[in-house]
């Protein structure tokens, strides 16, 4: 039986919509926004950034599903989780681990996690960024 929480990367970004004449295009902002580690809730397919602890739909992105079905859900200037990745623990901590096993464990008792689309894209990127760059920091001074 596939486990209903997952512990995995994800990139959380915004999809650029592009209206032409043969129709409407999106593009990931896959560039700008680095993979997260996250718990994916595979069943209500939402998202859980474990270091921000905020949640994002998350968007399948197999070519005729998206075009089919995902597509429709994309708003503008909003962040979706996509692409999951298998995690490789060699590079978080024992501490980010711990966290994501609390984050599986109060979502199982029913918590519900703040939309993090609430901020806008820049000050999520200030964010994550800001907190990548004060890891680094530490890991220098050691």
């Amino acid at each position: 039986m596939k486990p209903k929480y997952n512990i995995c990367e994800l990139q959380i970004c915004p999809f650029d919509i592009i209206d032409t004449k043969k129709g409407r295009y999106f593009k990931a902002d896959r560039n700008n926004f680095p993979y997260r580690l996250c718990v994916f809730d595979e069943e209500s397919k939402r998202v859980i950034d474990v270091k921000t602890e905020t949640s994002y739909e998350y968007i399948e992105m197999s070519l005729m599903y998206f075009i089919g079905n995902e597509a429709k859900r994309i708003e503008p200037g909003k962040r979706y989780a996509i692409l999951p990745l298998n995690v490789n623990f060699k590079k978080y901590s024992n501490k980010d681990y711990k966290k994501a096993q609390d984050i599986i464990r109060r979502l199982t008792s029913g918590e519900e996690f703040v939309d993090g689309n609430i901020t806008s894209n820049e000050d999520y990127l200030n964010l994550i960024n800001s907190n990548e760059q004060s890891v680094k920091e530490k890991i220098k001074r050691k």
